[in-house]
């Protein structure tokens, strides 16, 4: 028997006594099938497909029929992100004990990110298998600390850098540039040397203890060109030329002493260009700092402030007059072709000079 709608063959259903179209579902009675049973059989057949429909809809939420409804590529997703975060979790943790040993609770706070993590991937999974409110506000709530421990653990972080910094214990050189001067009094930080300079900061102090480093840096030769006030001292040792600098913070309890290595005047005068634009100075004692096509660096050594009024003069004279700025100890002038110079006198006995082309 064909479809009246659209002429399709039509499939026998015994049970009901129905022929049914199985592309636009129409159906046509048996002969000899009265309409009352035909509504009945109607009847009975849509309260089946409600029931089934409610079994199936039940299933789905309770995970009974499907088990875990997610698709493969959430699946995916999910794996993905949880081993992210597992990876991440064990990295930063041992990152923190490692270098923060003093601070364990540091990657403490890590670790527990690494299992709120775990047990919120596990409660998104048992929501989506049995639809259960509470493994969903579980899973919420896990998110939630993860968060503010990931707050926690920033804050750790920085709180740890912080009084690791503050709180560097540092022991006083006993070799190379520092080890000259005297181990003051107080807990010392930040103690370091390079071959120019010398660094340390003394904390937990006061102005006694200031007052009586000063007193024994200056017994055992720095006080070549002395600069005192109450809160800084400035000099050079007599003997090796070192220049020391200590100054005293009295709101913070501490004094910080740095040593500058001398400079070696081991160089001649150079012969080049550029430094046949200024005049030569009276001493040959002199050290290149900086020597290119446009530019010359260099100090002179042996020299006194009045030899320093002099040599500003015989610039000046050589043409370095355009827009120039004298002052006691220091001088920039520039020429009609944008050649600048600056003079400094740093001290009783070195000059810095700095000649420069500039290219505009």
């Amino acid at each position: 028997m064909n479809c009246k709608n659209c002429n399709a063959v039509m499939r026998v259903d015994e049970e009901r006594k129905l022929y049914v179209c199985p592309y636009c579902e129409s159906v046509e009675p048996f002969e000899g099938v009265s309409k009352e049973e035909l509504q009945g059989m109607l009847h009975a057949a849509m309260s089946d497909v409600r029931k089934e429909t409610m079994k199936e809809a039940q299933a789905v939420q309770a995970g009974h029929a499907y088990g875990d409804i997610r698709s493969a590529a959430q699946k995916t997703k999910d794996g993905v992100i949880l081993a992210l975060q597992i990876i991440y979790c064990v990295i930063l943790g041992f990152f923190s004990i490692g270098i923060f040993t003093e601070y364990v609770w540091v990657g403490v706070v890590s670790l527990l990110q690494l299992i709120l993590m775990i047990v919120s991937m596990t409660m998104k999974k048992k929501w989506n298998q049995t639809g259960e409110a509470k493994y969903w506000k579980i899973k919420k709530g896990c998110q939630i600390a993860v968060i503010l421990l990931i707050i926690a653990w920033f804050i750790a972080l920085t709180s740890a850098q912080v009084d690791r910094y503050l709180n560097l214990d540092s022991a006083w050189p006993t070799a190379g540039l520092g080890s000259d001067l005297p181990e003051p009094e107080g807990k010392i930080r930040h103690a370091y040397a390079t071959a120019s300079d010398f660094y340390a900061s003394v904390t937990d102090t006061s102005k006694e203890n200031y007052d009586a480093y000063v007193a024994a840096c200056k017994e055992i030769g720095y006080t070549i060109d002395a600069e005192e006030t109450d809160t800084r001292y400035v000099a050079y040792h007599e003997k090796t030329d070192n220049k020391l600098t200590v100054s005293y913070y009295k709101e913070m309890s501490e004094f910080n002493v740095q040593e500058d290595k001398a400079i070696v005047m081991n160089d001649s005068w150079p012969t080049g260009e550029m430094a046949k634009l200024i005049p030569q100075p009276k001493t040959e004692k002199c050290s290149i700092y900086q020597l290119s096509q446009d530019n010359l660096q260099i100090y002179v050594g042996d020299l006194t402030h009045d030899e320093f009024i002099e040599y500003v003069t015989e610039c000046m004279e050589a043409g370095y007059d355009g827009s120039f700025t004298k002052r006691d100890d220091d001088f920039d002038g520039w020429t009609d072709d944008n050649v600048y110079l600056r003079i400094e006198f740093q001290r009783g006995r070195i000059m810095f000079i700095n000649v420069h082309i500039l290219s505009y």
